[in-house]
Parts: structure tokens; C-alpha cells; sequence
């Protein structure tokens, strides 16, 4: 790490030791630029062997026109005749000024470990872009005070995107970035289908879903499933999916937003009636297989997977979560409870430490190839919440893949805060790879 240090005796210049020179490779340069986000100036590189080999003097002039934050720590890296000063990390972690300012003290959590990321951390909003000069206002993290610097900066190198944007939004922030933007899109419940039945292996994982357009869909799904899910391709939280189990003639729905109470549909022009709200396309019809459940409780896994600082896929932690009892979905928001899955295993589930070790590395691997999978497909990636369940066999399927900001507070839920912690430090990470300041593989 970096210590920069104003110099008003030496104008347009930076100033290094000569031994950190040499290994950068700055002292090949002839003419050299100070690049910090999407600014650059140029500047003579000078040498001596007074400073120390993390410190870097700069003309005051232009740590003002690059806007560098003198209470941060960089680092350094040589790209042709720029050296580069970073990472530079951008959180899009609202649309709006006012509602940033009334969560900006929660995203510390992301900095927690700043002397692992180092260089800039910047929150901020949509509505704080400056399209015309290329600059965003926002929050800049001051590890010095443990706290935000208000201001106008350089537009970041890499940005973490924890908000939806439209096309045109996302075309802008990859255009500015270098097309270094995560999660870069939201990715729905029929568009991961799709994608993942494309791969043979996780195919055999997941349950037969369809594109809903109209009743005579789930008609039709019923009459060969008996029992199927219904679910917005873009909701999250088990908000708002419906069981729909055929009973003859009869239906019997179960609704996760009312606790799993049910209902009784006597014809399908009743059917119909229930499902007239359904808009087309913005809903998938997934089969229901007999997951397993303990005393009434579903049980699924959520495997917290993210992207380390070598841009490769890691699992940080499974947990176990275990819904209210009669509920049809597992979410700890609809009332259910979590603990760290290898233990739900051996204490719940019954199985030895062998069994629980195996079952949860086969989970481990599925999840790894969805993400593996997503990148093959163009998506950038970074931070995934994988949801898995096991039917009353021990086979293992696919529920949902969550990209839309997991931000991995069931960590917490299972009494784990290591993990959580882990999981935020690696999406940093990650982001400082792309910024071209992570390891290599």
C-alpha cells in the first residue's frame, strides 16, 4: 500500500523510491500519466532515495486535478506509460440521493477489511451521475475515521451494482468502466432455466419449468405434474409464489404471502378467475417436487457464492433454511429459521459428518457450475445466492439462482457473522481484480 504524501516543490512531477521504481517498472518510463478512475495527468516520474518505499509524492496540482483522497491507502500498477493508482470501487447502491444518504452507514459492511482492498470505496446514486463531465457524487470511505467523505470524484474503474438500472443505464456505467460492471444484469427465474438446461450436467437438477402465458398453461402443466409452483420470474424473498395442486376436478392453492393458508377451486373457470392477474410472460410454472421437510418444516440450502479476488467462483458457506411450519416456502422472511448447513445435516437431518461432508461438496459443485455457466452465457457475475433443496430421495435440485444483490444477512440469520463478512470482503475483492489489482490464478 501506498502513502501519498503533496510535494509544492516539484511541479508536475511524482516522486518514488527507486527501489519500488524498479519493480513497478517505472523507471523504463520516459514519459509517464497518473491515471486515478477516468482521470489522467501527465507527470515526470522522479526518484529518491529519501522517500520511503510506500510513500508517493505528488505536485499538489495535480492530487487536485486527479482528486485524490490523501487519507487513503493505494496501490500501484503500470500500464504502458500510465501508472495507475487504485482500486478504484464504485457501490450503485441507489437510485436516489436521499435514499443513499439513509443507508450509506450500512454499506461499512463492505469495508470492514479495507487494509485487504485499499484504494477508494465510493457509494453512490443514479441520480448523482454527471453524464456531461463523466464525474458522480457520492460517498467516498475514509478508513482514517471509519467514515464517508462527501463529494464530487472521478467516475470509479469498477462498479458493484446492488441496484436494477435499465438498458440504457447499464450501456452508460459498462461504457465508463471498461465494461467492469457486477452483478451487470438481474437475471429472471426463466432466463437462469433456460441457460442452465443448456448445460447436461445441472439439467439433471432442475425441475420442469415453463413460460407462463395464460391459464390453459397450468392446465395443462397440472395435468401432468399434478402439483406445480407458481412464480414472478423477478420476485425474490418467496414473495407472492403459489402451489397449485390438481385435486380432480378440483384445485387446492396455498399462497407463501398468507402463511401457506389454502383454498379450494371447484372448476377451472375458477382456475381461470384465480390466475386472471398473472401477467404473460412475467411468470414461470415450475414443478413441485416432494422436497424434504422436518416436522412440517421445508428445508432448502442457500449456498453463498461469490466471486474471489482471482475472478474465480468460491462457495463462502451453505446455509440450511428451515420454513414455518405449514408454509410453502423456506424464506426467513416469511417466518422461517436458518442454521449453518453442515450442522442442520448432523443435528436435524440425521446423517454422519461423512454424509453431511459429501452431500454439502456435491451442493458446492452445482453451485460452482451455475456460475460457471452464467459466465459462459456473457453475464458478468459476482456475487450469487444459489438455492438448492433435496428431495425425499437425497437427490439434490436446482430452486432458484438469485443474482438480484444477495446481499447474505441469513449468514447472520444462522448466528455465522464470519461468513457474511467473508462474503462482502471476496465481492470486494473481486471488484479490485477487475480493477487490475487482484492476484492471478
Amino acid at each position: 500500500m501506498m502513502t501519498v504524501l503533496p510535494s509544492l516543490t516539484h511541479p508536475g512531477s511524482f516522486t518514488v523510491n527507486p527501489r519500488t521504481a524498479s519493480e513497478l517498472g517505472i523507471q523504463a518510463l520516459r514519459r509517464a500519466y497518473l491515471k486515478f478512475g477516468n482521470r489522467t495527468c501527465e507527470a515526470k516520474p522522479c526518484f529518491s532515495t529519501e522517500l520511503k518505499e510506500h510513500e508517493l509524492l505528488i505536485d499538489i496540482d495535480i492530487i487536485k486535478k486527479l482528486n485524490l483522497g490523501l487519507y487513503l491507502q493505494y496501490e500501484l500498477t503500470v500500464s504502458k506509460n500510465a501508472v495507475i493508482l487504485g482500486p478504484y470501487i464504485g457501490i450503485l447502491a441507489s437510485r436516489t440521493s436521499k435514499a443513499l444518504n439513509e443507508i450509506v452507514d450500512t454499506l461499512k459492511n463492505y469495508v470492514y477489511d479495507y487494509a485487504h482492498i485499499g484504494g477508494a470505496v465510493l457509494a453512490f446514486s443514479l441520480d448523482k451521475i454527471d453524464k456531461n463531465r463523466n464525474r458522480v457524487g457520492g460517498y467516498l470511505y475514509n478508513p482514517q475515521s471509519d467514515g464517508w467523505v462527501q463529494g464530487v470524484f472521478p467516475f470509479p474503474c469498477a462498479v458493484f451494482k446492488l441496484i436494477g438500472v435499465n438498458k440504457p443505464w447499464r450501456a452508460y456505467l459498462n461504457e465508463q468502466t471498461g465494461n467492469r460492471v457486477f452483478n451487470d444484469r438481474i437475471i429472471g427465474k426463466w432466463q437462469a432455466y433456460c441457460l442452465l438446461s443448456e448445460d447436461t450436467a445441472l439439467k439433471a437438477h432442475l425441475p420442469v419449468t415453463a413460460l407462463y402465458n395464460r391459464p390453459k398453461d397450468v392446465r395443462q402443466f397440472l395435468s401432468l405434474f399434478g402439483e406445480a409452483y407458481i412464480k414472478n420470474i423477478y420476485g425474490s424473498q418467496g414473495k407472492g409464489i403459489v402451489k397449485i395442486c390438481k385435486r380432480g376436478k378440483w384445485y387446492a392453492t396455498n399462497r407463501a404471502d398468507n402463511g401457506g393458508g389454502a383454498s379450494i377451486l371447484k372448476c377451472d373457470m375458477e382456475l381461470n378467475e384465480f390466475l386472471k392477474g398473472l401477467s404473460p410472460k412475467q411468470y414461470i410454472i415450475q414443478q413441485a417436487v416432494d422436497l424434504l421437510a422436518i416436522n412440517g418444516q421445508k428445508i432448502d440450502f442457500r449456498l453463498i457464492t461469490v466471486k474471489d479476488d482471482c475472478g474465480v467462483w468460491r462457495v463462502v458457506g451453505t446455509i440450511a433454511r428451515f420454513g414455518a411450519t405449514g408454509s410453502i416456502v423456506s424464506n426467513i422472511s416469511s417466518g422461517g429459521s436458518a442454521q449453518v448447513g453442515y450442522r442442520a445435516m448432523i443435528d436435524t437431518m440425521e446423517l454422519s459428518h461423512k454424509q453431511a461432508y459429501l452431500k454439502i461438496a456435491q451442493m458446492e459443485e452445482i453451485a460452482l457450475g451455475i456460475g460457471d455457466r452464467l459466465d459462459k452465457s456473457g453475464c458478468l457475475c459476482g456475487n450469487l445466492g444459489v438455492d438448492l433443496a433435496l428431495d425425499t430421495d437425497g437427490h439434490i435440485w436446482i430452486i432458484e439462482v438469485n443474482n438480484k444483490n444477495p446481499n447474505h444477512t441469513i449468514a447472520i440469520d444462522a448466528k455465522n457473522r464470519a461468513m457474511f463478512y467473508k462474503a462482502k470482503l471476496d465481492s470486494m475483492l473481486y471488484a479490485k481484480f477487475l480493477n487490475d489489482f487482484g492476484r492471478s490464478t
